[in-house]
């Protein structure tokens, strides 16, 4: 069992997301706001896995999320850039597994995602009948799910880097 958990570990936290978006549990909310589940599950797999697969993970999560949701508002652009970002990152730095440091990343990359959902809400929205001060709610809300996202990505972080292999040693031939 534990082998077959190792093998298929992506393919089951990549299903699991989805569901986590539409159904969050209650106890991890704060408010009544969700942390940015897709954003849990990329920035350690960018990490550990480079900017191409970043693209590629933030590109595909994107679609499902905005397949599975009826919003005009798209989360592919935020998810592909912090996807290369984070890749990018694990690939120029050494390995970020400190409790402050991939907090600090988890709350830079939802701050980003929030504010780019913003912008494009206040972008395709009608400006001239609505008021800025009408998305007032919305810092609210980013600035929770930011925190919130920030204080458990350690969590799950961790949990990602020891149930997956790094393609860095993959690379090198070392296939154990």
């Amino acid at each position: 069992m534990k082998f077959f958990i190792k093998k298929y570990f992506f393919l089951i936290s990549t299903i699991s997301i989805p569901f986590l978006f539409l159904n969050s549990p209650k106890y991890l909310n704060l408010f009544d706001i969700e942390p940015c589940w897709p954003l849990l599950w990329l920035i350690p797999w960018s990490l550990m896995r480079g900017p191409y697969f970043g693209f590629t993970g933030g590109l595909c999560m994107g679609l499902v999320l905005d397949g599975i949701t009826s919003s005009p508002f798209s989360t592919i652009p935020a998810l592909v850039i912090v996807g290369l970002f984070c890749g990018k990152l694990g690939d120029k730095t050494r390995k970020i597994e400190l409790t402050l440091n991939l907090s600090l990343l988890a709350l830079l990359c939802s701050l980003f995602f929030g504010i780019s959902i913003w912008f494009q809400q206040l972008f395709i929205s009608d400006m001239r009948s609505n008021s800025i001060w009408v998305f007032s709610w919305s810092i609210h809300t980013i600035f929770s799910q930011a925190v919130l996202t920030s204080f458990l990505n350690p969590i799950f972080a961790s949990w990602v880097f020891m149930n997956t292999k790094s393609t860095k040693k993959l690379k090198s031939g070392n296939y154990t």
